[in-house]
């Protein structure tokens, strides 16, 4: 599962979104590591030292089920 900020551009769907991350992860990744799951997010909460709070994801996604 792969978490992800929405993207600046709101005018596009969010389905246009999601293709458009989904294409970025299979650049970088491979085809054959591409995740299942992928969440798109308004903002994805830091710790101090700037790295992302995975507690706070993992929190949140729990949150959407």
């Amino acid at each position: 599962m792969i978490v992800a900020v929405r993207g600046e551009v709101l005018r596009r769907s969010e389905s246009e979104q999601l293709a458009h991350a989904r294409g970025a992860v299979e650049d970088e990744l491979g085809r054959h590591a591409r995740p299942v799951r992928l969440i798109l997010v308004d903002e994805i909460d830091v710790l101090p030292s700037g790295k992302p709070d995975r507690e706070a994801i993992r929190r949140a996604v729990v949150e959407l089920h």
